[in-house]
């Protein structure tokens, strides 16, 4: 027994250390009164009620039995691309070190999950052929209309992207409360391609921030040349993002229909943005990509204290919230347990639920394990 409780304590030791939790830290998510429960937890000097156990497995985005195991603990390395990054203060770094292991360890459990039901990591991206020794804007408009072709966007592609890049690329796009860590993240590696948009953002602005990880997935700077700054390639996601969001010939339509007079006001601008499901930032640089605005004019307009006072009151209580769990996530949950390739007893950490909740996570998307899922379509 006491080399079980040092074995365990040490795991919970690593796997705090890896998802940058403090003894404090851990502490509060488990409900101990104080931080050396902890302490003697990880020195083994502690044995851990079933209940206690589910706290701490909770807490390190683990299930128990992984936490139980004997087995090596698998470590997903994969690089992590913030935009705009924040982490300049120790508490900042230490939250954006949370997310990542947080992230990171979905990434793993979707990717499993993928897997037990026949589906393995994609790499299609790569099959665009990004070219970093010359990139320019017109090398990403015509990125941003082959993605488009692909995919079979249409006229309005903010409304369907996200779900067609989950069904089509297999890309996993995971949504949390970022805060002030960064606006956005993607990664590719072991697990696959990888969003982490921020869940607190307007639907608008979480499809522009999609569309730009999108161009960072494709384009991975990684293979930057040193030349190449991180402005420069933030502006290539830019025009990115809005070519492939506000497609040439519907997008001057509306701008046609929607200007009063020779000149775009700021109704016109959001009224544009909400018709083609965009930030209000999004349409600006497409307005500069298609030389309507002057450059230098966006970055201007976006320090206007008045347009961004009209954009925050745009936002308001009734717009859609980010889902809990990502739906195509929760549905290959469902029916890899339905096929006995994953068990029951791993939904509770998956779903982010307690155990007598896993039914109830799983009717609040639609699906229910009640039902008979295997009766044959037809006849024949």
């Amino acid at each position: 027994m006491p080399e079980r409780r040092a074995r365990l304590g040490a795991r919970v030791q690593k796997l705090r250390i890896d998802n940058g939790l403090s003894q404090k830290d851990m502490a509060r998510l488990c409900g101990f009164p104080a931080h050396q429960t902890v302490s003697m937890i990880e020195k083994g000097l502690r044995e851990l009620k079933a209940s206690e156990l589910q706290s701490v497995a909770a807490a390190l985005h683990r299930d128990v039995d992984s936490l139980l195991s004997d087995e090596p603990e698998e470590t997903p390395l994969q690089p992590i691309l913030w935009r705009s990054p924040t982490a300049r203060r120790a508490h900042v770094r230490s939250r954006q070190h949370q997310m990542e292991a947080l992230f990171l360890r979905k990434l793993v459990d979707y990717a499993r999950v993928e897997k037990l039901c026949g589906l393995e990591p994609s790499q299609w991206l790569d099959e665009f052929g990004w070219d970093w020794r010359n990139p320019n804007t017109t090398q990403v408009t015509q990125l941003a209309r082959a993605v488009a072709g692909a995919l079979e966007l249409g006229a309005r592609p903010a409304f369907t992207l996200a779900r067609l890049l989950e069904e089509t690329f297999l890309i996993k796009i995971w949504y949390e409360d970022i805060g002030s860590i960064g606006r956005a993240a993607c990664t590719r590696g072991p697990s696959g391609y990888g969003m982490l948009i921020n869940s607190m953002e307007a639907p608008w602005r979480r499809n522009y921030n999609v569309a730009r990880e999108l161009f960072h997935l494709i384009a991975w700077p990684e293979g930057a040349p040193p030349e190449i700054t991180l402005p420069q390639i933030e502006g290539l996601a830019n025009t990115f993002a809005s070519s492939l969001l506000l497609p040439h010939s519907e997008f001057d339509r509306l701008l046609a229909r929607r200007k009063a007079g020779s000149r775009l006001t700021f109704e016109d601008l959001f009224q544009l943005a909400r018709d083609f499901g965009v930030s209000a930032e999004a349409v600006l640089w497409r307005l500069e990509e298609l030389k309507r605005l002057k450059l230098g004019e966006v970055e201007k307009l976006l320090r206007d204290s008045h347009l961004r006072a009209i954009d925050r009151h745009t936002v308001g209580g009734s717009w859609l919230r980010a889902p809990r769990l990502p739906e195509r996530f929760v549905r290959l949950c469902f029916f890899a347990s339905r096929r006995g390739g994953l068990r029951r007893n791993a939904l509770p950490t998956l779903l982010d639920c307690g155990p007598d909740d896993v039914r109830g996570g799983f009717l609040s998307y639609g699906f229910d394990d009640a039902e008979e899922y295997g009766t044959p379509v037809g006849g024949g």
